[in-house]
């Protein structure tokens, strides 16, 4: 199953394995934007939200999750109750069932044109195409047959009428929440200047129909340009547990906290720098291996409790933890870099962070020798696995 690096679920953390005004918008596949960010929310994406909701996969998460967890979406998903039998839902049940997704997977839409037309623009990850019994052309295949379903759906279920007039004032409620908590402009550039990224567009992907407390990060590349879009779905923790859909001037939808939005959206963006050269460099590979002695008993504990289940993906993770802390040292922001610091050492079992946190100051003062995070990982991996390593207490 394609276990995505760049993924964060906020409270719930269990896998199976492992547009801007009020009327709806029609954007194009990506906004240069620069050091600009660019929020806004995906036809595409809502749409998918809604049809992994109606399948397996999301029975699951409701069904772990009860209320008032994901009141919106459940609202949402019980309009379109009568579609749950329908060949997109059957499709995505087949996917899921088969390794093929991950539990939510609605933002491989960004990968397609939008709706109606959802065309396939950019192929998806590698790891995708890894399939023990198909090739990577039947793979294609088969999402293409799902891309084909979901196009019925679209029509089916009147969606383009739906966002266009039913859901319009949720949309507006959700432009209206995301006004006071949009992340400082210059953390963009400090992430540019510090991994040594040079994407070209970056964008915030918010939800109002997919369930809550769900960050992915995606870096598509489209004509040897890179695109970087993270989802952030609303808070758990503010969006209203009552949910009228008829009154939804009495909705909150979930954001308005800034450290949570801030917290989620930095986070995706860091994973895209080291997706690549963590996932897909021999040698990094052969020196993540080296040190997976790390990844002992009470470390195992730690990460499983939080939803991770490897020790990739714990060392992914304290990178990108680390990634936040010196981000808001560059944002200015050195209270709130040394408080959540300490509280991924001290209450999420981050260990390893302060080993990290000296090493990376060889990349800090040399970066004529290191031009980009890539270009050091290397180095780093190997002076971790020579250093002193700190214990659970």
């Amino acid at each position: 199953m394609p276990l995505l690096s760049g993924t964060t679920f906020v409270i719930y953390a269990c896998m199976k394995k492992i547009c801007l005004p009020v009327f709806l918008l029609v954007i194009p596949w990506f906004i240069r934007a620069q050091d600009t960010l660019d929020i806004r929310y995906d036809v595409n994406l809502e749409t998918m939200a809604i049809i992994y909701n109606l399948s397996d996969a999301g029975s699951f998460l409701f069904e772990h999750n009860p209320p008032p967890r994901a009141m919106l979406a459940r609202a949402i998903t019980n309009r379109f109750s009568d579609l749950s039998d329908h060949e997109a839902v059957q499709w995505v049940n087949y996917l899921y069932e088969h390794d093929m997704v991950d539990l939510y997977d609605i933002d491989l839409s960004l990968y397609m044109t939008p709706l109606p037309e959802f065309r396939q623009y950019a192929p998806f990850p590698e790891m995708y195409y890894e399939n023990d019994s198909l090739s990577a052309e039947e793979v294609q295949a088969i999402f293409d047959s799902c891309h084909a379903a979901v196009r019925r759906f679209y029509q089916d279920a009147g969606l383009e009428d739906f966002f266009r007039r039913e859901a319009a004032p949720l949309y507006k409620k959700m432009m209206q929440e995301l006004s006071g908590v949009r992340p400082p402009e210059n953390y963009l550039s400090a992430f540019r200047s510090f991994y040594g990224n040079s994407a070209d567009t970056y964008s915030i992907i918010v939800s109002v129909t997919s369930f809550n407390g769900i960050g992915r990060s995606r870096k598509i590349t489209l004509h040897a340009e890179d695109h970087i879009y993270q989802f952030v779905s609303a808070d758990p923790s503010t969006q209203s547990a009552n949910i009228d859909l008829d009154h939804t001037e009495n909705i909150t939808i979930g954001y308005t906290d800034p450290e949570y939005f801030r917290e989620i959206a930095v986070h995706e963006l860091i994973h895209t720098a080291f997706e690549r050269p963590l996932r897909y460099d021999s040698t990094n590979l052969l020196l993540i291996e080296r040190l997976s002695f790390l990844y002992n008993a009470p470390m195992e504990k730690a990460m499983n409790a939080q939803g991770y289940y490897s020790w990739s993906q714990c060392l992914d993770e304290h990178l990108v933890r680390l990634g936040e802390y010196q981000l808001s040292m560059l944002t200015g922001d050195t209270v709130q870099a040394n408080r959540y610091l300490q509280y991924c050492i001290s209450e999420r079992g981050f260990i390893y962070l302060p080993v990290l946190q000296n090493l990376m100051e060889e990349y800090i003062n040399n970066r004529e020798m290191y031009p980009d995070i890539a270009s050091f990982l290397p180095v780093l991996l190997d002076a971790w696995w020579r250093s002193e390593q700190p214990e659970f207490d």
